[in-house]
């Protein structure tokens, strides 16, 4: 067993959560900023932590559908992917639903008295937190396993 680490992409910020090597606890690692080095930064974090599993949060429609904010993940999953293989890490990757984590995430730090300031800084992290408890929790026959076969299919939607 080794590590899941979980990726919540966002336009400004990049939350990122990981669990141990037993798959027992889950804990916020980062915040990257998405800017030109971001890419950059989930590698190294990729190679240092040695995941088996890395989780994306995928914003999928109230119907299950794919818009506009699902496609941006989509896109950012193959540069992922090819930036993973490039730099030979072997990882399997999955999509996940992460639909209201950042709202939980928000209630959850306004419930234990979180500063603005603060929030700014963890939130995605959080929420990169909660898309791996969600996942962790999920039946592995209902995971979204990110295969060459699924991302061209949702480049025909």
């Amino acid at each position: 067993m080794g590590r899941i680490v979980c990726i919540d992409y966002g336009d400004a910020r990049i939350g990122i959560a990981a669990t141990d090597e037993l798959q027992i606890a889950v804990s916020p690692l980062t915040t990257v900023a998405n800017n030109n080095n971001y890419m950059e930064e989930i590698l190294t974090i990729c190679k240092d932590k040695a995941p088996e599993i890395v989780v994306i949060g995928m914003p999928y429609g109230q119907n299950g559908e794919i818009g506009p904010a699902a496609k941006k993940i989509i896109a950012f999953s193959k540069k992922l992917i090819s930036a993973l293989k490039k730099n030979q890490i072997e990882v399997q990757c999955y999509w996940h639903d992460e639909r209201y984590t950042t709202r939980e995430a928000h209630e959850t730090m306004r419930s234990i008295g979180v500063r603005k300031k603060r929030k700014i800084a963890v939130v995605d992290q959080i929420a990169a937190c909660n898309i791996l408890k969600a996942f962790m929790e999920t039946n592995e026959r209902y995971r979204e396993k990110i295969t060459k076969e699924r991302l061209t299919e949702y480049d025909k939607n």
